[in-house]
């Protein structure tokens, strides 16, 4: 999806993703749906929709989107095709579970968050080996490369933003309803601004069009 569509149409996806676990959650009535006439049950959804609105507005309007390289019309279709699975199948494995796991006081597992993240990794890890094959076939093995300064970002990305993060994920599982652990996948995109403000000095500016420059360029 990231490659195929751009990592900016990725991060605006992300945000779909509480409101898909709301919209499970209450249809397979592993959240009870309450009360339409109580205040929290409004502004629990309206923070939700308010969340996911903000991120994707502030995805959308960053200048990146506007300077990128037009990919193909299908390769863009499928990247957000596989952008729309994602955000689907991340509610659903909180939904999972929460259903089959931790609502169920008798599951062994349900005491043991760190075994449910390390075998829920090791199949993702297999699959992504698959995959790799497909990628990278015989012969051609010498075209994946790491570059130094990429080691870094990589550490960090395997045992901080997969391993820790989804760890953290399946323990707060445990103790508050799925649709409230999701809400909080919309704020990715308020410390994303803040950090870039702070450590790369980055501002959000009104995005400027193609058109614009162009009309900039002749005067």
């Amino acid at each position: 999806g990231v490659y195929w569509a751009g990592a900016d149409i990725a991060s605006a996806f992300q945000p779909l993703i509480p409101v898909w676990t709301a919209v499970f959650a209450y249809l397979t009535c592993i959240e009870k749906l309450p009360s339409a006439s109580l205040l929290h049950t409004w502004t629990k959804f309206g923070a939700i929709l308010l969340a996911a609105g903000g991120a994707i507005e502030a995805t959308l309007t960053s200048n990146s989107l506007f300077h990128g390289e037009h990919k193909a019309a299908t390769q863009y279709l499928m990247g957000c095709a596989s952008l729309f699975g994602n955000t689907i199948c991340m509610a659903a494995y909180i939904l999972l579970q929460k259903r089959f796991i931790f609502n169920k006081p008798s599951c062994k597992w349900r005491d043991y968050p760190v075994s449910v993240t390390a075998y829920s990794y090791f199949f993702g890890a297999v699959f992504m080996g698959l995959a790799s094959l497909y990628v990278f076939p015989a012969g051609k093995s010498d075209e994946f490369s790491i570059p130094s300064q990429a080691v870094v970002a990589l550490v960090y990305a395997i045992f901080i933003t997969s391993a820790l993060c989804y760890l953290l994920i399946t323990w707060t599982n445990i103790y508050l309803s799925a649709t409230i652990v999701t809400a909080f996948w919309p704020v990715q995109v308020l410390i994303t601004l803040v950090s870039s403000f702070l450590i790369n000095q980055e501002k959000l500016a009104p995005p400027v069009c193609k058109n614009d420059h162009t009309a900039l360029a002749n005067k």
